[in-house]
């Protein structure tokens, strides 16, 4: 009877203990690269271009806002001025010439495309080309490279870092292993000088010259180690401890019980 009621009072007590997973952070919005052309010939002004980084699925005139420029919506949801060009463009704008004309280029194409949607609702694809030209004809031809340049690639540690060798003139040739080996070895006079006047100096020497011990290998904690050692169920070592005493306190109960008469 004491048995079965120390291991009731184990089960009721260690079964509730669970452990919650490790939540996961969401993943970050993937960013793409758009060029911008914007082009203000007709309006007195130069052709402006920019590489807008944007998420992707961003629209049309979230690359324009990216890149520098601010616009004017009329009332007919169709684009107006940029940068407060022109002053009145939605009263000066009309539907066949003047007027903000939207325009795409492909990645890797050298042709502009009219565009079919609004800036609002277009989404510009990677490595594309975005542009806005005040007249119903395509905005300055500017390539995507020269928008946005590809990065430079640094140049190979291992080969900035070789030692550059100090060739020796032997015969009119060089032979930088000849070198090489000359500026390494020491004389042998000077080795016969060394042992047979200061004798403690060449055993310190050779102290230095003997090859170090292999360094010692440290155990490096792994990722999944690491993550099994956050996650170890502390509540189920904590719950098995207080079943213990509580089962210990419930024997000794029933052991008075049984004493008494």
């Amino acid at each position: 009877m004491r048995l079965r009621l120390t291991f009731a009072v184990l089960a009721a007590v260690t079964l509730p203990v669970t452990v919650a997973p490790a939540s996961v952070g969401a993943a970050a919005p993937t960013r793409i690269c758009v060029a911008l052309v914007v082009d203000f010939g007709d309006l007195g002004g130069g052709v402006q271009s920019t590489c807008a980084k944007v998420h992707k699925g961003a629209t049309g005139y979230d690359v324009l806002s990216t890149g520098g420029h601010r616009f004017g919506i009329c009332s007919n949801g169709v684009l107006g001025s940029i940068d407060g060009k022109p002053k009145d463009g939605c009263s000066a704008k009309d539907d066949s010439v003047h007027f903000w004309s939207y325009w795409h280029r492909a990645p890797g194409s050298t042709r502009w495309t009219y565009s079919t949607e609004g800036g609002g609702t277009y989404e510009p694809a990677n490595a594309s080309t975005e542009g806005w030209h005040w007249m119903k004809s395509p905005p300055k031809d500017v390539s995507y490279s020269t928008i946005c340049p590809p990065a430079k690639s640094s140049p190979s540690p291992s080969a900035s870092a070789a030692p550059r060798a100090s060739p020796a003139r032997n015969g009119g040739h060089a032979s930088p292993v000849a070198a090489d080996a000359s500026s390494a070895a020491p004389s042998t006079h000077r080795k016969r000088h060394r042992a047979r006047t200061t004798p403690a100096a060449t055993s310190a020497s050779a102290a230095v010259a003997s090859p170090s011990p292999a360094p010692s290998v440290v155990a490096a904690t792994t990722p999944a180690r690491a993550a099994s050692r956050s996650n170890f169920p502390v509540g189920l070592v904590a719950g098995i401890a207080a079943a213990v005493v509580l089962a210990g306190a419930a024997v000794v109960r029933l052991r008075r019980k049984g004493e008494t008469p």
